[in-house]
């Protein structure tokens, strides 16, 4: 379980990472189009509204936009990984597990609040929508962020979508992230067919749920 955790916690401190070095760059103006995505199960898209860019320079898509000339713009980051290199009990573990070690990893180490965990679909896989906010450093200064993170199983990976803003693009940000995560689907069939076969044989049953205490009825306005 040491490994499962650290493993989870090196994606979030990476999509951090990521933003802190990006949230200086003057984002151009993206039109509407798809963006394929490296995924270790099979191809597949997500539909980018307008506005988005992204950026080549990462091994994996981060997406920027700047939803206002005075705030640094937000972030979009896709982390896909096999269940088999974060646990070895790969089939024992659901979504919903995972997402309650996922807030209690943010609470614990990133001291994070929680505003909302729902549960979403996405391309038919049941998902989790996990909503924070959160402080980290940039340069000599500290800046309060807002993140979102959708978190579903296919294919016996994990698929991670990260959003990271401020409070006052909060609002655009999270419309438009879940936009564009909703459109997430495989380009190919058979890929989606064998990603939907794949079921956990784990429950929750014996997991405290601490995801499932957060409600829409706690969200911080």
């Amino acid at each position: 379980m040491y490994y499962f955790v650290n493993q989870m916690k090196l994606i979030i401190m990476k999509n951090t990472l990521i933003f802190i070095l990006l949230i200086s760059i003057v984002v151009p103006v993206w039109a509407d189009e798809s963006l394929m995505l490296k995924s270790g199960h099979a191809p597949c898209e997500i539909n980018i509204p307008s506005g988005w860019n992204e950026n080549t320079e990462s091994d994996n898509p981060i997406l920027l936009k700047a939803f206002s000339p005075n705030v640094p713009p937000s972030s979009i980051s896709f982390v896909v990984r096999p269940l088999s290199e974060i646990t070895s009990a790969a089939r024992e573990v659901t979504v919903g597990m995972y997402a309650d070690k996922y807030v209690e990893m943010l609470k614990k180490d990133f001291r994070a609040q929680m505003m909302e965990v729902k549960d979403l679909t996405i391309a038919d896989y049941p998902a989790k929508s996990i909503t924070d906010r959160h402080f980290v450093k940039a340069g000599n200064s500290t800046r309060e962020v807002y993140s979102q993170t959708i978190i579903f199983f296919a294919g016996e990976h994990v698929y991670n979508f990260t959003l990271m803003t401020f409070y006052k693009s909060r609002k655009d940000a999270f419309s438009e992230f879940e936009q564009i995560v909703g459109s997430f689907h495989f380009l190919e069939t058979e890929a989606a067919g064998e990603a939907a076969d794949y079921t956990t044989t784990g429950t929750t049953n014996d997991v405290t749920s601490e995801a499932a205490s957060y409600t829409t009825s706690d969200t911080i306005k």
